[in-house]
């Protein structure tokens, strides 16, 4: 992907109204201090399962019960996620499904660790759990390894969505972040290159939301490999993730990782440019 705005310096975004799932993000900004600090829940851990929305039912009883039915699974496919041997380069997020039912985003660099991973994860009784995974370049590696190893994974206390996960190239990739009130937020990209590219300027603020519109080129013949946007939400500044942006993700997150302290919050999910 080229860096965003190569292409596109002129263009300007017909800001979208932000996906239900999709809280807004965006850069290194100062805090709105006094906007409260949710977005996913913790309760039962269920983490960014509760970043989309919930499913249909006859009535309102109905839909809590369901609800609180896919709270209590998403708890304990978390749990068993902390408790399986977990392999690099891999994350296995929770997530809650379009209809309300719950689902596994896996972001991986091998289809192969990938179906082992979810073999030795999963059981008979989430036979209903929707699968997705997204395969990534080795190079992209360093962010799946910096959220695994943050101190809430698999939960999240964001909610990062994207409009439309397979955008066209020349057009715009779209979406939000949620749970960032009374934060210093960054949003990046690792493209499938491995280089990391901030989205600062690309994004907008609300109440405890960040929406962004990227413009967004494919430079080069189509890949197969996801491209990643990493959400990071701190109470204090991110100087040594900023000095770095540009570099390649191996480098930039290794040395920016001292800084990201115990109240550390983020989201990842990928994107296939078309």
């Amino acid at each position: 992907m080229q860096p965003p705005g190569a292409a596109a310096e002129d263009q300007s975004p017909d800001w979208p109204s932000p996906p239900p799932e999709a809280p807004s993000l965006d850069g290194d900004t100062t805090p709105n201090v006094g906007e409260s600090d949710h977005a996913s829940t913790d309760a039962s851990e269920a983490g960014d399962t509760a970043s989309l929305p919930e499913g249909e039912g006859n009535d309102t009883e109905t839909r809590a019960t369901v609800a609180r039915a896919v709270d209590l699974a998403a708890g304990d496919l978390i749990r068993r996620i902390r408790e399986q041997a977990h392999p690099d380069c891999l994350v296995a997020l929770p997530r809650r499904t379009s209809t309300g039912g719950l689902g596994l985003e896996m972001i991986g660099a091998s289809e192969r660790v990938m179906q082992d991973y979810a073999k030795a994860l999963l059981g008979p009784e989430d036979a209903d759990l929707v699968q997705t995974r997204q395969l990534i370049d080795p190079r992209q590696c360093a962010g799946l390894d910096l959220v695994a190893k943050g101190p809430n994974y698999p939960a999240t206390r964001l909610g990062l969505g994207l409009e439309n996960p397979a955008p066209a190239s020349s057009g715009w990739l779209r979406g939000g972040v949620r749970g960032t009130g009374g934060r210093y937020v960054m949003l990046l990209v690792i493209d499938n290159n491995g280089v990391v590219q901030d989205l600062q300027r690309f994004s907008r603020f609300g109440d405890n939301r960040v929406d962004f519109a990227v413009p967004v080129t494919r430079a080069g013949p189509r890949r197969d490999t996801s491209q990643l946007i990493l959400a990071l939400a701190s109470s204090t500044p991110f100087d040594d993730l900023r000095s770095g942006i540009g570099g390649l993700a191996h480098e930039t997150l290794q040395r920016a990782q001292d800084q990201l302290g115990s109240d550390i919050a983020m989201a990842l999910t990928g994107f296939v440019l078309q």
